[in-house]
Order: C-alpha cells, then structure tokens, then sequence
C-alpha cells in the first residue's frame, strides 16, 4: 500500500523523491525475484517429472525388451532340444530296424553263400554208385548236361 501512495504521489507532482525511487525499485527488484523463482520452480518441477517419466518408461522398455529375449531364447532351446531328440529317434528307429532285418535273414538261414563261376574239382558219385572227379562249372557238370548244385562247389548229381 505504501507503494501505491508513493507512485500516486510521484503522479501527482511530478518530483522524483529518493523515498519514491527507493519504493519503486524495491517494488522492481521483489517482483523480478518472486518471477524468478516461480520460473525456476516450474523448471525444477518439469525437468524433474520428465526425469521420473523417462527413467520409467526406460525402465518398462527395458524390461519388457529383456522379457521378449529370454522368451524367444527359452523357445529356440526348447526347438533345438526337441528337433535333436526326433533326430536321435529316428536313428535309433532306423538302427533298431536294420537290426531285426539282419537278425530275422540271419536266423532263416538266408544268404548261405553265393555261386561261384570258377570251376572246382570235386569227386562225386554218380548214379550207378561209381564215384568220378568232375569240375562244377556254374550250373552243369560235365557229365552230359545234368544239373548241379554249386553252393559250395560240390557237384552232386541229381
């Protein structure tokens, strides 16, 4: 109020007192500062919530970025482990199958041996009970065109 009376004075008559003066830049100088410091509070209030704002959003981001990668990492493992475990499977089904084949061929006796087209000499008997050394040639003997058998090069006359 003072002030007011001070600057209507200074209206009225036209004459700088240093009273006025005083009054005028006290007046000045209180506002300038009360300006000042509701400057600087919004300022401190703003970059501070922005701050607390980023750091969160920072953070969610950050954590929901690591989530995504330890699912995804999780998932390939599980994959890998699975697909390595069909693999192992279809390879023991594979060795287990191959197995039973040579042990089923085996225990039927399949595969004695094979015909061989060098000629062997062996004595065998003929039909009369005479006994005569003759060669197994693959699938004849020498005797005129009569079969024999040459699993094991031994002719034996039918």
């Amino acid at each position: 109020m003072r002030i007011l009376k001070y600057v209507r004075d200074l209206k009225h008559t036209h004459r700088v007192s240093l009273r006025s003066l005083i009054v005028v830049v006290e007046l000045v100088v209180v506002v300038v500062v009360v300006v000042v410091v509701v400057v600087v509070v919004v300022v401190v209030v703003v970059v501070t919530v922005v701050v607390v704002v980023l750091e969160v959003v920072v953070v969610v981001v950050v954590t929901v970025v690591v989530v995504v990668l330890v699912v995804v990492v999780v998932v390939v493992l599980v994959v890998v482990v699975v697909v390595e475990l069909v693999v192992v499977a279809v390879v023991v089904a594979v060795i287990v199958v191959v197995v039973a084949v040579v042990v089923v061929v085996v225990s039927r006796g399949g595969g004695g041996g094979s015909i061989s087209n060098s000629s062997s000499s062996s004595s065998s008997s003929s039909s009369d009970g005479s006994s005569d050394s003759s060669s197994c040639n693959s699938n004849s003997g020498d005797d005129g065109g009569s079969s024999c058998c040459c699993y094991c090069c031994c002719c034996s006359h039918q």
